[in-house]
């Protein structure tokens, strides 16, 4: 069974994309998570944008869908381009992030992300 996922890839003026590190698992990932009953993918993407950074967002269009595996499990991962509208990106008290950070793309290659970065990574360059 496949879970689907949304999520943002938010790109800064400097060419960085945004970053959120689990606390448990501790790989890096751009804001995402399950889409919940009767939400939309945009409204999950903008949803798990503002639980992961405390962000509001805006939707400035589809990036691309993958379909990948990670630790035995089954995804399809919708990612939306977006670009902030309000607020500075931090841990939020509560959420299970320990860390949000702006990284080269570069990054997005590296062990210790999730293998849908790698993919998203050879479509940025």
């Amino acid at each position: 069974m496949r879970e689907e996922l949304s999520g943002c890839l938010i790109i800064n003026d400097e060419g960085k994309i945004l970053l959120v590190k689990e606390a448990k698992d501790w790989y890096w990932k751009i804001p995402a998570g399950k889409v919940d009953v009767g939400e939309s993918l945009e409204e999950t993407a903008v949803r798990e944008a503002k639980e992961e950074t405390g962000l509001g967002v805006e939707i400035d269009g589809h990036f691309t869908t993958y379909d990948f595996e990670f630790k035995r499990r089954c995804f399809r991962l919708h990612v939306y381009r977006a670009r902030i509208i309000r607020g500075t990106p931090k841990v939020q008290e509560g959420d299970t992030i320990a860390e949000v950070g702006w990284f080269p793309t570069s990054f997005l290659n590296q062990e210790n992300t999730t293998p849908s970065n790698k993919l998203i990574y050879q479509d940025l360059k």
